[in-house]
């Protein structure tokens, strides 16, 4: 028996965590003490935003700089790799990120304590415990430059990308549904997806503003009111199109549903039974996914993409 394995690409964010690791050790005899903590921090600092980077950059050095005091400090005057004084230390270090309102940087500001004080000291105390924050803080540094000025991010293209990916999603339903191609697949586990990805693309979107590369003929900016009513036009066309999935019995089509379709398709065969009185049901939400169809194409065409619904893929 043949094994066939599919293999996935490796993506951007990977790819640039596998460069700011080498640039971490590689840099490492020049600046760093211990590349393992500068290549930890860089690997930690690289997320799927700019913004998200330096958030937690700065939030790894600050955790950095308090437990790098604390291991300091009980390691000096209390007593090294001891059991009770190493919890007792882990517990003081806990509670004052607590205290202090540090809550994301309580991980790593016991990790560093743990480091000083069950760690092997070669060095003076205090250069040891310095050494701790300019590694991870080097590593912050190296992950942040990597982010920014290698293949930053887009989530103001990877927006539209989306909405425009929904928009031919949704030209495959009524193809599929609708027209009855027998060529054209539709899945609206997909179109879900599709829409679930939108909205966590557009809230990278909102907290990345100031770092983002946006396309000069994108206006996402001047439509960002026109993205968020997007997203919830998406969603209704999602309930409606997941209603008419759901009716099985004959239906019939509405002559105010057939103009429409005529006008939208005028090239198909709209094979049909025409009835205004029957499936009103369906009828409705069928003319609610055509104008909200429209809708978002209009919307579209003025951010700037321009949709191509005539070929949808088979």
């Amino acid at each position: 028996m043949i094994l066939s394995i599919h293999m996935k690409h490796i993506g951007m964010r990977t790819t640039k965590t596998g460069i700011g690791i080498f640039l971490s050790i590689f840099l490492s005899p020049l600046i760093v003490q211990t590349p393992l903590y500068a290549a930890i921090a860089c690997m930690m600092s690289i997320q799927t935003s700019v913004k998200g980077s330096i958030v937690t950059g700065l939030t790894r050095i600050k955790g950095t700089i308090l437990g790098g005091i604390i291991g300091y400090l009980f390691t000096a005057f209390l007593m090294p790799n001891n059991a009770l004084i190493c919890a007792l230390g882990a517990v003081c270090t806990i509670y004052l990120c607590i205290l202090l309102k540090m809550k994301e940087e309580v991980a790593i500001a016991t990790v560093t304590f743990l480091s000083i004080n069950l760690g092997t000291i070669e060095s003076a105390l205090i250069y040891h415990s310095i050494h701790r924050v300019i590694d991870n803080s080097v590593g912050v540094f190296i992950g942040i430059c990597v982010n920014y000025f290698l293949a930053r991010p887009n989530h103001a293209k990877d927006v539209i990308k989306t909405l425009e990916a929904i928009s031919l999603d949704i030209d495959k339903f009524l193809n599929y549904k609708i027209l009855k191609k027998k060529k054209v697949n539709f899945d609206i586990e997909n179109l879900e997806s599709l829409i679930s990805t939108l909205e966590k693309t557009h809230t990278n979107y909102v907290i990345s503003t100031d770092y983002e590369n946006i396309e000069d003929n994108i206006n996402v900016e001047e439509d960002e009111n026109s993205i968020k009513n997007l997203i919830i036009l998406c969603r209704e066309l999602y309930f409606h199109i997941q209603s008419i999935m759901h009716l099985e019995r004959k239906l019939f089509l509405s002559n105010f549903n057939y103009r429409n379709l005529k006008e939208l398709y005028p090239g198909d065969n709209i094979n049909w039974e025409l009835d205004d009185v029957k499936s009103p049901v369906f009828n409705y939400h069928l003319s609610k996914i055509l104008s909200r169809h429209s809708q978002l194409n209009t919307t579209l065409v003025k951010i700037g993409i321009e949709i191509d619904n005539d070929k949808p893929e088979e």
